[in-house]
């Protein structure tokens, strides 16, 4: 079957060409890049499992022929260069190298976009209640649980949070303590999606903090998933002293040995080539693309 869909759409683009005896006839009729190149997070990518709960993807339903990307920056690098690929990312990592979809008729900026996941930072809640974090790692999780951290990111890089996600019920404004109260290096991991805003934050509460830095901070948020578990999390890090971040919903299990707070809900942008004419794309057909039951441009009324 593919191989006669190959032989009508070269049948087609010939036919067009020769009446119109222009190099432009060609657009969108080149057979050898008329096929939808999928881009997919790793397995254990937040990005990837809010993703593909939306869209209904599983590992066994996901094409065959879909190019895993580690992190953000490989998947907006893979679509830039790429004419046919598609993927999709955190949108706080969009940048004017690819371009966002609409899905379902919303933009990515629009509050009904349907494809979200919470953001969640998290501390090991033994310590955490204990009161045994470490003085500036405590100082920094006050502020990020504030009101003026959430100032500084919703309706910025974040959506706020949806009704039932596990929040702060009453936020109260940060300030700052006067004096350093530690002098150890605060330490984050966590999924590489949160890496930017977390850079953000970080920028907010140096400037706003008198003895703040930007060089207490130890921020290597290149682990993927939940970003808090044997190799990058709070239960490994500094003897558990370490703040995580997750780009998904916690599991049963994390929830229980974390105290977490969901700071905001990240939309998962789908992006193409600047070049590609596609501007909207609906639940069903990105389910269709990412099982490979549909494999061609050409295809995608």
């Amino acid at each position: 079957m593919k191989k006669l869909r190959l032989v009508k759409i070269l049948i087609i683009c010939l036919v067009v060409a020769a009446g119109a005896m222009s190099a432009l006839a060609f657009t969108g009729c080149n057979i050898a890049t008329d096929g939808i190149m999928v881009i997919t997070r790793d397995a254990a990518s937040g990005t990837r499992v809010g993703f593909d709960g939306v869209v209904g993807i599983t590992a066994a339903t996901l094409t065959d022929e879909a190019h895993e990307a580690a992190n953000n920056g490989a998947v907006i690098t893979s679509v830039a260069g790429n004419p046919n690929a598609i993927g999709y990312i955190s949108a706080n990592t969009l940048n004017n190298t690819v371009k966002a979809v609409t899905v379902n008729g919303y933009a990515h900026t629009h509050s009904a976009f349907p494809i979200q996941r919470p953001f969640v930072l998290a501390v090991n809640e033994a310590i955490y209640d204990n009161d045994e974090l470490l003085p500036r790692t405590a100082e920094f999780w006050r502020f990020l649980q504030s009101s003026t951290a959430q100032t500084a990111i919703i309706g910025n890089e974040l959506a706020a949070p949806r009704p039932g996600e596990p929040t702060l019920a009453n936020r109260v404004a940060y300030t700052a303590v006067s004096a350093d109260p530690g002098s150890e290096t605060i330490i984050i991991r966590g999924s590489s999606s949160v890496n930017s805003l977390m850079g953000r934050l970080i920028t907010e509460f140096v400037r706003i903090t008198p003895w703040a830095e930007a060089a207490m901070f130890d921020r290597d948020m290149q682990g993927t998933g939940i970003g808090f578990g044997v190799e990058h999390g709070i239960r490994s890090a500094n003897a558990n002293r370490t703040i995580g971040a997750a780009s998904r919903a916690l599991s049963e299990a994390e929830r229980g040995f974390s105290s977490h707070d969901t700071i905001g809900m990240d939309v998962i942008a789908v992006v193409v080539h600047p070049s590609n004419e596609l501007a909207n794309v609906t639940i069903a057909q990105l389910t269709q693309i990412f099982t490979g039951a549909v494999r061609y441009w050409s295809e995608v009324a």
